[in-house]
């Protein structure tokens, strides 16, 4: 398949072939030998996204103190898988993909059949919609996460939508609730915020500050 554009972000080199038309196609490329190794890629109706930009250290504290707690909580609880980033999620129907900061699939969808595995423990996508789907906004970006994401998510019927700011000094966690008319932000009680898919609240804070490095720690209540 001949280049249709090609470009260098950083140390990553980009190679977009031709014919990615639609889902299906993006989907045989993203996860085929010819992918790069490096960067995020989603098809969004009918747009290819390309974010190969390096992650700040902040960006990826955040991604990795969510999951360092998410992870274990869902074990502990019996509630299903959490997947940090490197895993598509599709809804081919919707002519969607998208590679979250972080997954969670309950029991339940996994039960019904809700989410599939493409291809058993070697899948590289996760085929349906997931219980609650993480991003973290980085400078490049901003208006995928906030806005495009954030539609496709919801179309998708995903019950909750986890937004971290990296950019900010405090962020703090935003949890965004499924409805028929759209995500309704969940109003935080004295910095805590309530989970349905998970059970309980939570809360992100800064744990430690020096002049140059910044912690963060997930709670739960």
């Amino acid at each position: 398949m001949s280049t249709l554009f090609a470009a260098s972000f950083d140390d990553a080199e980009i190679r977009i072939p031709r014919g990615i038309t639609d889902n299906a196609s993006f989907l045989r490329w993203a996860t085929s030998k010819d992918a790069p190794e490096k960067g995020k890629y989603a098809y969004l109706g009918d747009h290819l996204w390309i974010d190969a930009s390096m992650e700040t250290l902040f960006h990826n504290t955040i991604k990795s103190e969510i999951a360092f707690i998410l992870g274990p909580w869902v074990k502990q609880m019996g509630l299903g898988d959490y997947f940090t980033d490197g895993m598509l999620m599709s809804r081919p129907d919707l002519e969607f993909s998208s590679q979250p900061d972080g997954i969670f699939v309950s029991k339940l969808n996994w039960k019904t059949g809700r989410v599939k595995l493409q291809q058993n423990d070697n899948s590289l996508v996760l085929l349906g919609s997931p219980d609650m789907v993480l991003e973290v906004i980085s400078k490049s970006s901003t208006l995928k996460d906030q806005k495009i994401k954030k539609h496709f998510y919801h179309l998708a019927g995903i019950k909750e939508y986890w937004l971290v700011d990296s950019r900010l000094a405090s962020p703090t966690l935003l949890i965004y609730r499924h409805t028929l008319k759209g995500y309704v932000q969940v109003k935080p009680v004295k910095a805590w915020v309530k989970s349905v898919v998970f059970g309980t609240s939570f809360r992100l804070l800064i744990e430690q500050e020096t002049r140059d490095r910044r912690s963060v720690k997930l709670q739960h209540s």
